[in-house]
């Protein structure tokens, strides 16, 4: 069960799931062509329980929902980029940083590099 749904801007539903609840800093983790994000459950239970770790279901893949024609990188850096907005939470800096596994698209940079 997806723990939230957004919308992106082309209007696909994209699910974003919790692996591990921790208190401390964010994972998004994404998964690759042909996989879902649930892909990363045994791998997120090695991880320290202090991490809340979150991953999603790109477009076309999973339980997110799909596009007609909106397949392309640019298409899931904002996919990435919209479900880390979503899980962002307030942070008391330096306690507590949000860590990201993306590989996004420099349009994106500098909304997000300032913040690891």
């Amino acid at each position: 069960m997806p723990v939230q749904q957004l919308t992106t801007s082309d209007g696909v539903s994209i699910n974003i799931f919790e692996l591990k609840s921790g208190g401390g800093r964010d994972l998004l983790m994404l998964h690759g062509v042909g996989r879902a994000g649930r892909t990363f459950s045994a791998f997120a239970a090695m991880l320290p329980d202090q991490l809340r770790i979150s991953v999603i279901d790109f477009r076309g893949h999973g339980q997110s929902g799909r596009s007609d024609n909106h397949y392309h990188v640019k298409d899931y850096v904002n996919d990435a980029v919209a479900a880390l907005e979503a899980i962002d939470r307030p942070t008391n800096w330096p306690q507590r940083r949000l860590c990201v596994v993306v590989v996004a698209g420099e349009e994106h940079w500098d909304r997000w590099l300032l913040r690891l």
